[in-house]
């Protein structure tokens, strides 16, 4: 089971799905910080006085800005080694291709269940 200490931030410009997986890490015990910009995220995170735990987004996001970027801000920031979950559209990046062992690209088909699993073993 996940400690209940345990913040996710959550970086995704669609509403719904930003809002489904709010309700998703909410209902696995986590603390979210979820924003759907980074300048929103970078407003939200300087508010919550959280070290994060774990970093989910798009890996491509505003204006085809890829958001690895954003976690090295953040691992550099927090120092922290923070894993990450990247979901990816397409099949032209692949999980093979990254040499982050602390970063997971995952289908944005990913049924909820197995994104479950996935969260859950990055953050353990």
């Amino acid at each position: 089971m996940p400690d209940l200490s345990k913040n996710v931030v959550l970086l995704v410009q669609d509403t719904m799905v930003r809002k489904g997986l709010e309700i998703l890490l909410t209902d696995m015990s986590f603390g979210v910080v979820a924003a759907g910009s980074i300048s929103e995220l970078d407003v939200s995170l300087t508010a919550s006085n959280i070290i994060p735990d774990l970093f989910i987004s798009l890996l491509m996001f505003e204006n085809n800005q890829a958001s690895i970027k954003w976690l090295r801000i953040l691992r550099q920031r927090y120092q922290v080694e923070l894993p990450a979950i990247f979901f990816n559209n397409e099949a032209a990046i692949m999980e093979s291709q990254i040499t982050d062992d602390n970063l997971l690209i995952v289908s944005d088909q990913i049924q909820p269940a197995k994104l479950r699993q996935k969260i859950a073993e990055c953050i353990a």
